[in-house]
């Protein structure tokens, strides 16, 4: 894992998005092109964080994206049934 997005590495850390924008223009997080570098920026964040480095997830929740699916009741006529 050497880089990734900064809504991945947000979400790895446990801090919103905004935080790591903060932090990259602070100079705590290293970006190279669109990705953090994660090894230099968690020894920045470990080093320039007033309460040391956050607990890590390593397991990184995927964020559900799109409208969630909704199970219609079957129709008959003008009864409904469930199934």
């Amino acid at each position: 894992m050497d880089h990734m997005s900064q809504a991945d590495y947000a979400r790895r850390l446990g801090v919103t998005r905004p935080t790591i924008s903060k932090w990259v223009k602070l100079k705590r997080v290293i970006v190279v092109g669109n990705l953090v570098d994660v090894a230099l920026s968690d020894a920045r964040v470990k080093r320039y964080r007033a309460g040391g480095m956050p607990t890590v997830t390593e397991d990184i929740p995927t964020p559900k994206r799109g409208r969630p699916v909704v199970t219609q009741p079957v129709t008959q006529g003008n009864k409904v049934s469930a199934g």
